[in-house]
């Protein structure tokens, strides 16, 4: 969606039909990997008993993913009324049809699956009336965008696998080395910072596309302006969360997990710190993915992910649980340097 944020007003009815023909071929593959998959694992683990599954998990992969297409979408053409009509139909239907399974005492996992399918099928109805209109299907620029696409987004394939080696091998570790006990207080901890999620989330749905549009109409000034006031805002409310934690982090753990978690309070002011650093590099990424250069992603997680490998067991043994805050923090001041630096080298470059 961020490469069609580029495109002019003309080239975007078939631009945007390219990539839910795109859509629903990776559907497709979905399906077929989830019921080959499926039906080998009941081959050879016929105790699991999950054949009764694998329909209706078809069903939510192809519906997740197609309502997915049309709220982007309506990010990407500035609708946000649209969007939010959407994720309406989708989480809120699928809140009620849970309640009314819940109701009727037959709530289960397939008819939780498929209660999720069908709100997901009611999500893509309304999407689709929101843009059928503005979409049309060819197979020249099917092509052309297949590879653009791929161009644009191994980078972030990549990327996304190399997220679970990166900070959060540290907690892995420290669960290893330390105790269960100590993983839970670290992960305890970071969820009181994880209503910071709810503006990253938000900011993922717009500022990348956003960013794209800046760029392709008024250049590169307006881009980096743009994202100076991107970081100024955003960091602006995530500095405040963080420092509200901050300000009683043994009161916070001890309100929502127990008087036995006080004394994990210091884990709390790691974690300000560290979701700071998270966040500034927010902006970043949107303003790499809005100049088509993606590949510092890949080498951010590449690095990090080595250095989480190398020097975890090492923090952790030595250092207990700070240790393993200290190599997330780690992992992060690297990631940030990565994007901060490919972006201003890119910038000299052009």
């Amino acid at each position: 969606m961020v490469l069609g944020a580029k495109k002019d007003q003309d080239e975007q009815p078939a631009y945007f039909g390219a990539v839910l023909m795109q859509q629903f071929c990776f559907a497709l593959i979905s399906v077929f990997l989830i019921l080959g998959g499926g039906s080998l694992l009941v081959h050879l683990v016929p105790r699991w008993q999950v054949e009764d599954l694998l329909l209706p998990l078809a069903a939510v992969a192809v519906g997740f993913q197609t309502q997915e297409f049309f709220r982007r979408y309506c990010f990407t053409k500035i609708q946000a009324k649209s969007a939010l009509l959407v994720d309406g139909f989708y989480y809120g239907g699928q809140i009620l049809i849970f309640s009314l399974l819940a109701w009727n005492r037959n709530l289960t996992p397939v008819t939780a699956l498929w209660g999720m399918a069908g709100a997901a099928l009611v999500a893509i109805v309304v999407g689709w009336f929101r843009a059928h209109g503005q979409l049309a299907f060819g197979l020249s620029l099917f092509k052309e965008s297949v590879k653009s696409h791929w161009d644009f987004g191994k980078w972030l394939g990549g990327s996304a696998v190399l997220q679970w080696f990166s900070g959060q091998f540290f907690v892995y570790v420290a669960a290893a080395y330390l105790s269960a006990s100590a993983a839970g207080a670290i992960k305890a901890a970071q969820n009181i910072l994880g209503v910071t999620h709810i503006l990253f989330l938000g900011m993922e749905n717009f500022v990348p596309t956003r960013a794209s549009q800046i760029f392709h109409t008024f250049g590169r000034k307006a881009l980096n302006q743009y994202l100076k006031k991107v970081a100024l805002c955003g960091g602006t409310a995530t500095g405040f969360i963080c420092l509200v934690a901050a300000s009683a982090p043994g009161f916070w753990m001890e309100l929502l997990y127990g008087a036995s978690y006080a004394k994990y309070g210091y884990i709390v002011l790691w974690y300000a710190v560290i979701y700071m650093l998270i966040f500034f590099s927010r902006p970043l990424t949107a303003g790499l993915k809005a100049l088509e250069h993606t590949k510092p992603t890949f080498t951010a997680y590449i690095v990090s992910s080595l250095f989480s490998l190398i020097t975890a067991p090492f923090f952790v043994r030595l250092f207990y649980i700070n240790g393993a805050l200290f190599g997330v923090l780690c992992t992060q001041v690297i990631m940030v340097s990565i994007f901060l630096s490919s972006f201003v080298r890119f910038k000299i470059s052009k």
